[in-house]
């Protein structure tokens, strides 16, 4: 299964790499690169997001298909996230979007409809 893959080749660059001591603006690097080379096929997006608290702590979101995928630095892991919660984080403004920022899968209507 095409998604398995996905999230094999970041639980190995996971295992290969030390992660939590890079900035998500360069593992976006990385992992761009090494879909590109090993997965030029698969319509893999990379976000650039943030959550709001104190100070703004971006992260990236993968998606493929209809899977979300986001390293998460307290676990030293990535993670599965559903789009249920990030529809949920981001209508609460708990995760910032920037500009021109699109997510695969999610319907920003929904966004409209929780907030008005």
């Amino acid at each position: 299964m095409e998604g398995e893959c996905v999230y094999k080749i970041l639980n190995n660059i996971n295992k290969i790499i030390d992660i939590k001591d890079i900035k998500p603006v360069e593992l976006s690097i990385i992992c761009d690169y090494i879909f590109n080379k090993y997965c030029p096929n698969y319509n893999i997006k990379i976000n650039n997001l943030f959550l709001n608290s104190k100070h703004k702590l971006h992260f990236i979101l993968i998606s493929y298909n209809d899977d979300h995928y986001s390293y998460n630095y307290r676990k030293n892991s990535f993670i599965r996230v559903n789009d249920e919660d990030i529809i949920d984080d981001i209508s609460v403004g708990k995760i910032g979007v920037y500009l021109n920022e699109s997510i695969p899968n999610i319907n920003y209507s929904e966004f409209m409809r929780r907030n008005c």
